[in-house]
Formats: structure tokens, C-alpha cells, sequence
């Protein structure tokens, strides 16, 4: 699980730059679906 949190997490920090916050919610769903 550790192995995948870590491109989950970068794969946020990097929506976050580009201002795409509207894929917050699909990236916590496929977090979800990944847990």
C-alpha cells in the first residue's frame, strides 16, 4: 500500500500545480477504489 500512496500523493501535489482541483474528487475515488 506504502508503494502506492507515494505516486497517488505525487500525482495530487501534481494536479494541485496545474490547478486542477476539480480532479480531487476522481483522484480520492480511485484512491478508494484502490484501499
Amino acid at each position: 500500500a506504502t508503494e502506492l500512496n507515494q505516486p497517488i500523493e505525487e500525482a495530487i501535489e501534481t494536479g494541485k500545480q496545474w490547478g486542477l482541483k476539480g480532479l480531487e474528487p476522481v483522484v480520492r475515488d480511485v484512491v478508494a477504489t484502490i484501499k
